[in-house]
């Protein structure tokens, strides 16, 4: 099918009219592929209905359309953005486990691995950040690469604990995120590091570190081979002792996952 114009392309998703083609079974949101015409333009595209949304612990419902929220410029020298949107260190989540089951299984890591539930404020690291500015390069033989920084602003007047409040936005307080990946053929890769600079308090600092990797034996043996994901994450916080001095607390968790297909699984179902 031959590219649109961008006013084009932004034309036919504001108005175009749908026909559905199918639904993507292994998404975490209803998500159909339809084809969409507007005044003889049609190309083919994804929907996904807000009604069809899968709620999140950080989310009121209803709100799918505006959980992630951006501008950005895109280029053969990668993507720049602007806006609301999780940071490298939560696209490490699809290699290890979540990738077959999301959070419906024992394989769901989100509750244990960068401390899921918890906000920025509490210690976490799987967080929807507004004020962030974030690129990533074009992918090279595999590998790509994701830098992130993320500012305090409590301008947003929506979930300060993961956004920033008026104290943590006059002492600077922020967030740096960084991320190399590499996904080819069977075999799928990441590390990533994320820091919590003064987001609990002033002379408080967090780290995150983790590592996965994944092969997929599908490729050799379609509809049989396991996939294999193993993870290890280190979390690193700043303390206070019960003698007034400076510490730190550290937690490591490790993870093996094996996923075998019951069955040859379709993409997409009419």
């Amino acid at each position: 099918m031959p590219s649109i114009p961008e006013t084009d392309a932004l034309d036919l998703l504001r108005h175009g009219t749908l026909d559905l083609e199918g639904r993507l079974v292994e998404a975490s949101n209803t998500t159909l592929r339809a084809h969409i015409s507007l005044s003889g333009v049609s190309a083919r595209c994804v929907y996904k209905p807000v009604r069809g949304e899968r709620p999140l612990w950080d989310f009121p419902d209803g709100t799918l359309a505006g959980r992630e929220t951006f501008v950005g410029l895109q280029g053969d020298w990668g993507t720049l953005k602007l806006g609301h949107f999780l940071t490298p260190y939560d696209d490490l989540l699809p290699i290890f486990g979540n990738a077959p089951t999301l959070t419906t299984s024992m394989l769901s890591t989100a509750a244990i691995w960068a401390q899921g539930p918890l906000s920025k404020v509490q210690g976490g690291f799987d967080a929807r950040l507004g004020n962030s500015i974030r690129y990533e390069t074009p992918p090279m033989g595999g590998f790509s690469g994701e830098l992130q920084y993320s500012t305090r602003d409590f301008a947003l007047e929506v979930d300060s604990a993961n956004n920033g409040d008026h104290i943590s936005e006059l002492r600077h307080a922020n967030v740096v995120g960084i991320g190399v990946f590499y996904s080819k053929g069977p075999i799928d890769f990441g590390v990533a590091y994320e820091r919590n600079n003064k987001i609990r308090a002033e002379t408080f600092n967090d780290d995150a570190f983790s590592i996965a990797g994944a092969y997929d034996f599908g490729f050799a043996f379609p509809g049989v081979g396991p996939r294999v994901g193993i993870v290890y994450e280190r979390l690193r916080y700043d303390t206070i002792t019960s003698e007034l001095k400076r510490g730190d607390l550290k937690r490591d968790f490790w993870g093996v996952s094996a996923t075998v297909p019951a069955m040859p699984t379709p993409r997409a179902i009419p």
